[in-house]
């Protein structure tokens, strides 16, 4: 006796699908412990597992850290931040906003600041925000810092960040990955040069070192910070 095979449904996956939204930047001074609120940003379309990933970067007479962010009235979670330098701090924070296309982004520093700069990601599906790797570095006696063996993996994203924290300069991408940066921004903002960019992954599993490098002719204070997910 014979039976007939039974007919499978295909297996439909979610690919991740990220992209970046926009860069707001607020030049005022801000005293420690007060919040810095960046009103309407734009987080993209709605959606239930969307994450909205915040990088913030800042100038600070003093070393400070970031006390809390909040997207749209959510408590975001920290992914990856550095303290390194005096005078340029940059963290990376996320959380799941399932509604509204705008929403205020709220930063408390620990010490004052005398701006405040954040660069915007909507990324869908996620129902976790959790990175598979993150890492950050700081130098003042190189031209050139990377966050070292950040895993990425195929089907994900890397997003990195820098600031100057010396000499305004301009900053380039650098990464040893098989796939190309894309420049989401680069500019001076009151003396600290800023740099934001991301990548898509398409290499199956690799661990490389992102970051960015400066001219030499511009001293040496730079701040890195880098996270993948998948």
């Amino acid at each position: 006796m014979t039976f007939p095979m039974p007919v499978l449904s295909p297996i439909h996956t979610r690919t991740p699908e990220y992209g970046y939204r926009t860069t707001v930047t607020d030049v005022s001074t801000v005293s420690g412990g007060v919040d810095r609120t960046f009103s309407g940003v734009d987080i993209g379309t709605a959606n239930a597992d969307r994450q909205v990933i915040v990088m913030f970067s800042a100038r600070t007479a003093t070393v400070a850290t970031v006390s809390s962010v909040t997207i749209g009235g959510v408590a975001a979670t920290p992914v990856v931040g550095i303290v390194g330098n005096a005078g340029a701090q940059i963290a990376v924070y996320r959380a799941n906003v399932p509604s509204g296309t705008t929403a205020d982004v709220v930063v408390r520093l620990s010490a004052s600041s005398t701006d405040g700069t954040i660069h915007v990601y909507r990324v869908v599906p996620r129902t976790t925000g959790t990175p598979v790797d993150s890492g950050s570095a700081a130098s003042n006696a190189t031209t050139t810092v990377t966050a070292t063996d950040i895993a990425v993996t195929n089907g994900g994203f890397l997003i990195v960040g820098a600031i100057d924290g010396l000499n305004p300069a301009s900053l380039t991408p650098v990464y040893n990955g098989a796939d190309s940066p894309t420049n989401n921004y680069g500019a001076i903002v009151n003396q600290r040069t800023r740099l934001a960019w991301s990548a898509a992954i398409t290499e199956t599993v690799g661990t490389n070192d992102p970051g960015a490098s400066k001219p030499a002719t511009n001293g040496f204070n730079l701040n890195v910070v880098a996270a993948s997910w998948d």
